[in-house]
């Protein structure tokens, strides 16, 4: 049994549901998701303090960050799955700095949306929960006219890498447009003349997508056509991630099979034997993981789906 000594409010449960999705969150990211024009040194910074006091959140310190980053605890995790929330994930065990400057970029891209009335952004640790294998987006969000892929280009890769990337959206997933949010506009001006992406992938700096906010256009690779922020709010219909089945959301993150294997031969590692675990399916090719996790976070798994019938859950240890 959980005991607090202040009234939890609808707020402070989705504030903690976002510091688990999102992994870490600074105070200022705090006030202008959940505090709009609030200074953030007054009335959040109190309510985080409280939070604070009751066990729910703790501050981290990175040395790329001279700001504190506030992050979930266990028994703000257990707390949310007693309330029946849904898509509560285990607390993320991998090092915060690691992908700090990404990781805090998607969570900008959240509360841009959140603003702009988006809701329906299903961020990565949620795809990567019910995927469980294989490359995944940042983000996805749904919307009534088609869901979107969104891709986040904190750091520039070799074009090669990303001519794979946009070859898998292409034949095997199932994302109905991809947006890229990148560094430059050279960078985008080298992708669609490299690459030729298909007409469903738009791209945008990061720049222009902060400055312009609800005027932002997404650049599309055929011709003139745009994709407008405006378009993507008409069609989101008020739905956040908690009105969506896991079934829902699998039904458009799992990718299409793949069959290419079949027409490849066999490889046998030099020395004899074939060396290794036999990759799994979806691993075949799997261009586009950006990042490797050795301490067990890369696929989070879904509360209650894991635990034993019991009830056990493995926070209350």
């Amino acid at each position: 049994m959980l005991f607090f000594m202040m009234r939890l409010t609808e707020r402070d449960c989705e504030m903690l549901q976002w510091l688990v999705h999102m992994k870490f969150m600074l105070l200022e990211q705090i006030a202008k998701a959940f505090f709009k024009g609030r200074n953030p040194h007054r009335s959040p910074y109190r309510r985080v303090l409280r939070l604070m006091k009751e066990g729910l959140i703790a501050k981290k310190k990175v040395y790329i960050e001279p700001k504190d980053l506030y992050v979930p605890t266990k028994k703000a995790v257990s707390l949310l799955r007693s309330k029946g929330f849904t898509y509560v994930l285990d607390i993320p065990r991998n090092d915060t700095i690691a992908f700090y400057g990404h990781d805090k970029t998607l969570t900008d891209l959240r509360i841009f949306f959140k603003h702009r009335g988006i809701l329906s952004f299903i961020p990565e640790r949620v795809i990567r929960a019910i995927k469980q294998g294989g490359a995944c987006p940042d983000a996805l969000i749904v919307t009534s006219n088609g869901n979107y892929a969104i891709e986040y280009e904190h750091t520039e890769k070799r074009l090669m890498r990303y001519k794979a990337i946009l070859k898998r959206y292409s034949e095997r997933e199932k994302y109905m447009n991809v947006i890229y949010v990148v560094q430059s506009q050279s960078f985008i001006d080298r992708v669609m003349k490299t690459c030729h992406p298909s007409k469903n992938v738009y791209f945008i700096t990061k720049e222009s997508l902060f400055r312009l906010k609800g005027d932002a256009k997404f650049q599309s690779s055929c011709g003139n056509k745009h994709l407008l922020i405006m378009e993507m709010k008409e069609t989101c219909m008020g739905e956040k991630l908690s009105d969506y089945t896991a079934e829902f959301l699998e039904e458009i993150i799992k990718p299409l099979p793949d069959d290419s294997w079949q027409a490849q031969k066999p490889y046998f590692r030099p020395g004899g034997g074939g060396g290794g675990r036999k990759k799994k399916q979806y691993e075949q090719d799997d261009y586009g993981q950006e990042e490797e996790n050795t301490e067990g976070d890369y696929y989070p798994k879904i509360y209650p789906s894991i635990y034993p019938s019991d009830g056990h859950d493995p926070c209350d240890d």
